[in-house]
């Protein structure tokens, strides 16, 4: 089985209604209305006692911050969006490493659509991501930095075709285009280093490829939402390799300022590691529109 045909396979058992939608994780998507944002500070925990690998207490925070905005122009359609994500936890059972940054992620994008009176629009796609703060892999009592802001930045142009629909409770967004990719680092360089090129460690990558992407969200109450969102890119370099990102999102109002949200994110990247990432948590928190 090909590496993508055994990621879409993990993805259809774990997400299925993620499968037919795409989203570029460094574009932000058109809103669903002229203007939109929202912010959460969502918390969960967990505490054992008296069992075989001892007692702990895990405490996580997560901020979410997003803001787009739309602008209608004669000719031209333009979304602008950004969004910060940023995630802290506490372990009571691990010594000098008890608080760890999890979740951490800046992007920011663009979209210029042209509408067009056939049955998609071209699209003009630019964006751009890194991480707000420093990032860690943690292994066995030790801590290894992975990149901080703006080390690595990876920027990304797009062109093609979108199609979309919105209706008052549900809205479908799908992109198809050529990309390019860019990705700039100084100190870590686990994406841009080429080894190919023993003894020589390369600072800058850059690839074009094919990119398939989309949004969609689902209101099923007045109280509920699912958002799933996808994105797969394969490099004309690589025609065999692809890779796949998944969020998959179900937020439950409870009252005006309380959200309950379970959330599964998938990531299959050869470059960063050969297994594919999964992500999958429940939290409660603060949440607020603006």
């Amino acid at each position: 089985m090909s590496p993508i045909t055994a990621t879409l396979t993990t993805i259809l058992s774990v997400a299925p209604s993620a499968l037919l939608f795409a989203q570029s994780l460094t574009v932000p998507p058109p809103p669903r209305h002229p203007e939109q944002g929202r912010g959460s500070l969502m918390l969960e925990g967990e505490s054992t006692l008296n069992r075989p690998q001892g007692d702990n207490t895990n405490l996580r925070s997560r901020l979410h911050l997003m803001k787009y905005a739309h602008l209608q122009l004669t000719t031209l359609s333009i979304a602008v969006g950004g969004e910060i994500d940023l995630g802290v936890s506490y372990r009571s059972d691990t010594a000098g490493l008890s608080l760890r940054v999890e979740q951490n992620r800046l992007r920011l994008g663009t979209v210029v659509t042209l509408p067009a009176e056939w049955s998609v629009d071209p699209y003009l796609a630019l964006g751009l991501q890194t991480t707000p703060t420093e990032s860690f892999r943690y292994n066995r009592g030790e801590k290894e930095r992975l990149a901080k802001f703006w080390d690595p930045v990876i920027t990304t142009e797009s062109i093609g075709a979108t199609w979309g629909v919105r209706e008052p409770s549900y809205a479908l967004s799908l992109r198809l285009g050529i990309a390019m990719e860019q990705i700039r680092a100084a100190l870590h360089t686990v994406r841009t280093d080429d080894p190919a090129t023993e003894g020589d460690v390369e600072a800058y990558r850059e690839e074009s490829g094919v990119e398939f992407t989309g949004e969609t969200s689902w209101r099923i109450d007045s109280a509920g939402q699912l958002e799933s969102r996808l994105a797969l890119f394969g490099s004309f370099r690589e025609p065999d390799v692809w890779r796949v990102e998944s969020e998959n999102r179900l937020r439950v109002a409870v009252g005006s300022v309380l959200a309950f949200v379970w959330q599964v994110n998938l990531r299959h990247d050869i470059r960063q590691t050969l297994r594919t990432q999964a992500e999958s948590g429940m939290s409660v928190g603060f949440e607020t529109k603006f």
